[in-house]
């Protein structure tokens, strides 16, 4: 049985994954009890001075974060995203973590995402980088965007609405 992946960054927009060939599905989700924050250093992107982060997760009780649900992936597809996510740890999520947005749905397979482990407190987003995540959020409909600015958090604990607007 194919596995699935929770993608939470570029990944999310449409562009970025169907690239990948291996997909099925592509749903919208909300993950429960992970931290979606802009704390990880950029293995492969281009950056300068402090702006080198891109999207991580971490565990977090008190949070939940919203991503896309990549469904249809064997062992050697897994293998491959590994490749591209280098400077991450997939890892396994728990199906009762995950929730659809559109319609209820039981994810088969192991279910996977990716956690980082260049962690920094005082980078940046890289411009272009935090664009596509803007870009593929709103692909996703104004709720999903409007929960992707909420649950989006820089190192210094602003959300990703509040970063935006200060910068207007």
């Amino acid at each position: 049985m194919p596995d699935s992946v929770v993608v939470y960054g570029s990944l999310i927009s449409k562009k970025e994954h169907s690239a990948l060939d291996v997909i099925e599905e592509a749903l919208p989700v909300r993950v429960e009890g992970f931290k979606r924050v802009f704390n990880q250093e950029a293995t492969w992107r281009k950056g300068s001075g402090r702006n080198r982060a891109v999207l991580n997760v971490m565990r977090s009780k008190e949070n939940w974060f919203n991503g896309i649900l990549l469904t249809g992936f064997e062992m050697r597809d897994l293998e491959a995203l590994d490749e591209r996510e280098r400077g991450y740890e997939r890892i396994e999520i728990e199906k009762g973590l995950i929730e659809f947005y559109d319609h209820p749905a039981e994810p088969r397979g192991r279910i996977w995402t990716y956690t980082g482990k260049k962690i920094r407190s005082d980078i940046m987003p890289i411009p272009s980088y935090l664009d596509l995540c803007i870009e593929g959020a709103r692909e996703w409909g104004e709720k999903f965007y409007q929960d992707f600015l909420d649950t989006t958090f820089l190192s210094d604990g602003r959300t990703l609405r509040e970063f935006l607007q200060a910068d207007k």
